[in-house]
């Protein structure tokens, strides 16, 4: 059986978000971080700063392809909504209008 790649597209890089994509990005090449801001910014120039499980000494810089709209995204196979409820009726309208 062949490996098939599915594209993931998280949205919302907060405190689950980032934890989420410092696990996935580094295995995954058609992974994509969307955020707007000061966040999407600092992920575009510093990557996502986390640690290894019980080992605080040790924290790696993650890279992760970011994105600012759905038209910059290969249209994704899988959506992860990482956001705060109140920005949940908004997103999904986007997303729907987005990607169908």
């Amino acid at each position: 059986m062949k490996y098939d790649p599915k594209t993931l597209l998280l949205i919302g890089a907060g405190a689950v978000g980032s934890s989420i994509t410092a696990w996935i990005s580094p295995y995954h090449k058609n992974f994509f971080v969307m955020d707007q801001g000061e966040t999407l910014e600092t992920i575009k120039q510093d990557g996502i700063f986390a640690y290894k499980q019980n080992q605080k000494e040790k924290g790696v810089k993650i890279r992760a392809n970011t994105i600012e709209d759905f038209a910059d995204s290969p249209t994704p196979d899988i959506i992860l909504i990482c956001v705060k409820n109140d920005s949940l009726e908004g997103l999904s309208r986007a997303i729907i209008q987005a990607n169908g």
